[in-house]
């Protein structure tokens, strides 16, 4: 899996889009070194980015650290970041931990889009 690209990413509207490319039922420990690079990576040059969640069931704190690596670099640029497409018990994570709060969770991309465009 090391070489294997987790992600996809789309621009759309000056937005960059990423998203897991196949469902998996966990984003977990082992995935997190690959997932990580991955995604800082293809996040570097963005000024807003929205996470497509749809492929995720499971995530966890080291994965939530990922995510605030992004929001807090999109932050620094002025820019934006949301999710949307949030299962059930990742939505349930992002609420107790108050992040729904400051990334959204929203149900569409179109949603998504359409937040960060109004900001």
């Amino acid at each position: 899996m090391a070489n294997e690209q987790l992600l996809t990413v789309e621009e759309i509207a000056g937005v960059r889009v990423v998203a897991f490319k196949h469902p998996h039922q966990s984003v977990d420990e082992l995935m997190i070194p690959s997932v990580n690079e991955e995604l800082l990576s293809k996040t570097e040059s963005a000024q807003n980015v929205i996470m497509n969640m749809q492929n995720v069931d499971f995530f966890g704190s080291a994965f939530i650290e990922s995510m605030f690596r992004v929001w807090k670099r999109m932050k620094s640029k002025d820019g934006g970041f949301a999710v949307y497409g949030l299962q059930p018990h990742c939505r349930e994570v992002l609420e107790v931990t108050n992040l729904i709060g400051l990334w959204g969770g929203y149900n569409t991309q179109e949603d998504a889009l359409a937040a960060m465009n109004a900001d």
